[in-house]
């Protein structure tokens, strides 16, 4: 192998082609005088050309000459498809990549990080992976991710899970479909009654016909009504002055204008030594203070007594009747001269019925045996 080639060029040579073996390692070109210079540009007669001195735009394929040697690296080369140069680093790479190459043509295993090996299978698999590494999941990805993923539009087993964001741990979780419905009836239990059984009156309107609930003041169950009843008997001795026996509380409202009273009092007595007298009145207190009015009286020495008596409410502050208080109304049919009895009483309030008795002899007893007072309403 020829180290260096050394090639002289005589005067008068107009063309000169040089051929070199490829195993030269080193070329030097000399020029001997006279030479024409025909293409050695402003080298005129080549004179002192032996170093090239002279000729100042000779160029070796684009490289320009240098004192009579030309060295080149991979710096003076110029880019060309097909002859580009390489470094002896970049020869390097290459080599090593050739032998990785031919490891994986012979399937020979290449031993990484933990020692694991990838199936031809497997290979295909990350050969045929496709997409776009975008980076970190943001939650416009995450969303878009999701929003994408197959619906799921059958009812949730027990089993199935969903993900949860755990505040004090932080990181995501999955909890079960029946953990969550256990969860909500524990919460919900305590905003909401216990599922009942339906009734037939389940879900009805309020309202005064057939088919809808009655209210409070409905009509149809408001009409007639017994204010008071007692069986129960309750007597009185020794005292000539006039004494509450009974009360009945009235409420406020119980009465309006159309209504008709009803009350009957049995009572009766022992000894004949006087008269016996039996009141009722109307009262704002449950006792004769104030302003009671009197709507019925009865006074006999007879040993048993009925008293009936009805009133009409012609408005809700008086009522009417066939006899005054103040006179014996004990039972009365047919017609009379007496005048009407008319009363003021105002039903919009709190009133009461007061019973009294009232012995001659304090040596009599009167007993009440049985009271009714009550409402009749069309």
């Amino acid at each position: 192998m020829a180290s260096t080639i050394q090639i002289s060029i005589q005067e008068n040579i107009d063309n000169v082609n040089l051929s070199v073996n490829e195993s030269a390692e080193k070329i030097q070109i000399s020029v001997v005088e006279g030479s024409n210079g025909k293409d050695g540009k402003d080298g005129k007669d080549g004179k002192n050309g032996t170093n090239g001195v002279d000729g100042n735009s000779n160029t070796v394929n684009g490289v320009g000459q240098v004192a009579g040697n030309i060295s080149l690296t991979t710096n003076d080369i110029p880019d060309s498809i097909d002859k580009r140069y390489q470094t002896d680093a970049q020869q390097s790479r290459n080599d090593a990549t050739s032998s990785i190459q031919t490891q994986l043509n012979s399937k020979q295993p290449i031993m990484g990080a933990d020692d694991n090996y990838v199936t031809d299978a497997q290979l295909v698999v990350i050969s045929n992976t496709s997409g776009t590494n975008t980076g970190d999941e943001t939650t416009t990805t995450i969303g878009t991710l999701v929003s994408g993923s197959n619906a799921y539009n059958v009812a949730f087993d027990d089993a199935d899970k969903f993900p949860i964001f755990d505040v004090t741990d932080l990181p995501i979780k999955t909890t079960t479909w029946s953990n969550i419905k256990t969860r909500l009836k524990t919460y919900f239990d305590t905003l909401y009654k216990a599922t009942f059984s339906e009734n037939t009156a389940f879900n009805k309107n309020f309202g005064t016909t057939a088919g809808t609930v009655a209210a409070g003041d409905d009509s149809r169950f408001n009409k007639d009504k017994t204010i008071a009843l007692t069986i129960t008997p309750s007597s009185h001795t020794g005292n000539t002055t006039e004494t509450v026996k009974y009360t009945v509380s009235i409420p406020a409202n119980t009465f309006t204008t159309g209504d008709k009273i009803y009350q009957e009092i049995l009572l009766t007595a022992i000894g004949t030594a006087g008269v016996k007298t039996i009141k009722t009145y109307i009262n704002t207190t449950a006792d004769l203070t104030g302003s009671p009015v009197l709507i019925s009286t009865y006074s006999t020495n007879h040993l048993e007594y009925s008293l009936l008596s009805s009133f009409f409410v012609d408005s809700t502050t008086t009522m009417k009747s066939y006899k005054p208080g103040s006179s014996n109304s004990a039972t009365y049919w047919g017609s009379s001269n007496a005048s009407l009895g008319t009363f003021a009483i105002n039903w919009t309030v709190q009133q009461y019925l007061v019973l009294s008795v009232q012995l001659a002899n304090a040596t009599d007893l009167i007993q009440l045996e049985a009271l009714i007072f009550k409402r009749e309403r069309a």
